[in-house]
């Protein structure tokens, strides 16, 4: 105790005291510098949770729980996808040849008639080149007809593939524990260990073979599988707690039929 000022008394903190004192003032400091403005949590509130470090059971756990595939890559590189392609090649090619003779006809009869129009009467000459204008309309619907069979063939059956394959993903999910299945194309980054399109590609294989001799028919329902629910989003069975297996969607890019000549 010392007298100040006007006779009034301070007292001054015992050492210990004061070493508390400033070793508090240095820790706000740090805790200040140290946190972010605007990065301070509520008093009370829960900090939020960590990622699993990589390697451990939880980590390996959140990898196992998705899978992806290419869609493109399951109608192509299976044995169905490269029957199929080779057909549709073979029918296009064949369409491609129809059109050519067409063409060749066409252009034959309309030379004989640019020939003929010299020594025929001018309302001859008309009848015969409407007659031609009419055979040219007929020959360009029956090909663009021809080119829409085509098409129609390859679109129904990529449909039947991506049916008949969702079964056979849904199996390699249950067998690899995952819950969720996407199409790399919806995925801007994944690890490559999470990719199993070559393991589908062989339960295709074994379980559907080329697909020539499978049946117009729906898709089979995997074991323990739930079929895709209705339109509305309900499930149809909702006694099967297991997860739902979607439907595959055929990827657009088809190749298409020869084109018709105009």
């Amino acid at each position: 105790m010392r007298a100040g000022r006007g006779g009034a008394s301070t007292a001054r903190p015992p050492q210990p005291a004061r070493a508390l004192l400033r070793a508090a003032v240095v820790a706000v400091a740090v805790a200040g510098v140290a946190t972010p403005a605007g990065a301070q949590t509520a008093p009370g509130a829960a900090a939020p949770p960590a990622p699993p470090p990589a390697g451990t059971p939880a980590s390996l756990a959140l990898r196992q729980a998705v899978l992806t595939v290419d869609q493109e890559a399951l109608y192509t590189g299976s044995a169905w996808g490269r029957r199929s392609q080779a057909e549709i090649e073979a029918l296009s090619a064949q369409v491609s040849a129809d059109n050519d003779r067409a063409f060749a006809d066409l252009s034959a009869e309309e030379e004989a008639l640019t020939e003929a129009r010299a020594t025929l009467p001018p309302d001859a000459f008309r009848a015969r080149a409407t007659a031609f204008d009419e055979r040219v309309t007929q020959v360009r619907r029956e090909r663009e007809a021809a080119a829409r069979s085509v098409a129609l063939t390859a679109e129904n059956d990529r449909q039947r593939f991506f049916q008949a394959a969702a079964p056979v993903l849904g199996r390699v999910m249950k067998d690899r524990g995952a819950l969720l299945v996407l199409d790399q194309r919806t995925v801007l980054f994944s690890d490559a260990s999470i990719d199993v399109t070559a393991e589908v590609i062989a339960r295709l294989d074994a379980d559907l073979g080329d697909g020539a001799a499978r049946p117009e028919s729906g898709p089979d329902r995997p074991d323990g599988v739930a079929s895709a629910g209705p339109a509305d989003g309900t499930s149809q069975d909702r006694a099967d707690p297991a997860p739902q297996a979607g439907a595959l969607s055929p990827p657009a890019g088809a190749a298409a039929p020869a084109d018709v000549p105009r």
